[in-house]
């Protein structure tokens, strides 16, 4: 299933409201807490960055960057600043290895 949204209330539009049981929504919901979980490990150091550098190959950027939109519009509508703050935090450390490759 290819997702493609402008921003949040493109998504809306196209998928309906969220937390609905569209697939589209249980698609994303999947994805994003499988790397949302991903974070998690990271940050309490039980996964290296370079294991997850080596599992996902950067697709898990591709992907923040693509859900990041919907992320943002989901933080404001429902009141959770803190949504997905894990996959955020997973790419956040992949682009900063990312870099510290391209400069060595």
């Amino acid at each position: 299933m290819c997702v493609e949204i402008k921003d949040y209330d493109d998504f809306v539009k196209k998928y309906g409201p969220i937390l609905s049981d569209s697939p589209a929504q249980i698609a994303l919901t999947t994805v994003g807490n499988f790397f949302n979980e991903v974070g998690i490990l990271l940050h309490r150091r039980l996964m290296d960055i370079g294991l997850a550098t080596d599992l996902f190959t950067y697709g898990a950027a591709m992907i923040w960057e693509k859900m990041k939109p919907l992320v943002e519009g989901i933080r404001k509508e429902l009141n959770q600043p803190e949504a997905a703050k894990w996959f955020e935090y997973l790419y956040n450390e992949m682009k900063k290895r990312e870099q510290t490759l391209q400069l060595a």
